[in-house]
């Protein structure tokens, strides 16, 4: 391509938002040349009448720089990720463009209509046990051509998606903006979040390496281990009316933990559990849910916490106390959100633990078919 075309027709439709270009041909930052980076916007003219595009880089932590368009070209492989459904362009060219997907802030909401656009199998979604886990990342890495993977994480009320193209990847996610945190699915792929560790690390247009998305791998892991020790040292024990002969055997469904239980009883525990924590997620719509001891600002442990109370209710209108979660407990949930959303700890991710994440590992949604708790999909997407 030869990048030095100064009609602004032509300009425009060389870098479209949410393309992958490299920076060459500087003087004055001649640093940054060999830098590739995201169109984050439609190219505008400078004072002098050059046409210039806004583009974040994947090196020197994000930086956005204005550069001409004649030191711009298309950068690796840029046509390899293109996908025939969206009209030839890329899957972020198509969210940060379409509102229908870049103004969506509900990650399982995000994730069914990307999906929905791509993937032409709409099967089960597949359990996501820690040992699959470990078969699933044998899976990503090794996989050859264009693919697109969603990982439906509802027991801790997230998901994302993960596309795979040219031994690269990118990832997708939202979160719902309420309170001065979250973000739609557009911002995740081309706003400035360095202040969030998940967006450093994965987000804003990105190109991963394997060595990225085993990371991610591993923070999924880590909230499957962590979930088990919070139900059974705390969340279980705190579900009233629940036979106290379950609750250690409720965490997993490994049955050889179940000693001489009957399974009769355990079945019944995980129905009362999860008939429990279900009615508490609807009255949590309408009532609200307040977490006591976190500072607003925020959202991490106030300064010399024992625990976290978790209320249904605000306070002001007489709120019921439901548990307490230890502080290091909650820091560790929270630690974990941070670093693979890149947002806080909403406290109706305890009642979501108990819903999703009993005998997660065996559970199957009796209206799809699909797993509960921990589950992905796999698709090839069509070039």
């Amino acid at each position: 391509l030869n990048c030095t075309v100064s009609t602004s027709t032509k300009t425009m439709k060389a870098f479209l938002p949410g393309g992958i270009i490299e920076i060459s041909g500087l003087k004055n930052a001649a640093q940054y040349n060999g830098c590739r980076g995201l169109v984050l916007r439609e190219s505008k003219p400078d004072d002098n009448g050059n046409p210039r595009h806004p583009i974040r880089l994947f090196e020197h932590g994000g930086k956005v720089l204005d550069v001409r368009v004649r030191n711009l070209q298309h950068g690796f492989d840029l046509d390899k990720w293109k996908v025939s459904q969206f009209g030839g362009t890329s899957i972020m060219e198509m969210i940060l463009r379409n509102k229908y997907l870049a103004d969506e802030d509900n990650c399982g909401v995000f994730a069914t209509k990307l999906w929905g656009e791509i993937a032409e199998q709409q099967g089960p979604a597949h359990p996501l046990t820690i040992d699959h886990a470990l078969f699933m990342r044998k899976v990503i890495l090794e996989a050859k051509g264009r693919k697109l993977y969603w990982l439906a994480l509802d027991a801790v009320g997230h998901h994302l998606l993960i596309e795979k193209c040219n031994g690269y990847y990118r990832v997708y996610q939202a979160y719902i903006e309420e309170h001065n945190f979250g973000y739609t699915a557009s911002r995740w792929c081309s706003g400035d979040m360095r202040n969030k560790p998940a967006w450093v690390k994965f987000g804003g247009g990105k190109l991963l390496t394997d060595a990225d998305i085993n990371g991610l791998l591993d923070l999924v892991v880590k909230w499957q281990k962590l979930i088990q020790k919070v139900l059974s040292g705390v969340l279980l024990n705190a579900v009233p009316g629940l036979n106290p002969v379950a609750i250690p055997h409720l965490h997993t469904s490994d049955k050889g933990d179940c000693g001489m239980v009957p399974m009769d009883v355990i079945g019944n525990g995980i129905d009362h559990v999860t008939k429990w924590s279900r009615g508490m997620l609807r009255r949590i719509g309408p009532e609200g849910c307040t977490d006591i001891g976190i500072n607003p600002h925020d959202r991490r442990v106030s300064h010399g916490r024992a625990s976290i109370e978790i209320l249904l209710g605000y306070p002001e209108r007489g709120a019921e106390h439901i548990f307490s979660i230890p502080a290091d407990v909650y820091n560790q949930c929270d630690s974990l959100s941070r670093e693979l959303t890149g947002e806080p700890l909403k406290p109706p991710v305890f009642f979501l633990m108990l819903n999703s994440g009993v005998w997660w590992e065996a559970r199957r949604d009796p209206g799809t078919g699909s797993a509960m708790g921990f589950s992905f999909r796999g698709g090839d997407m069509d070039l």
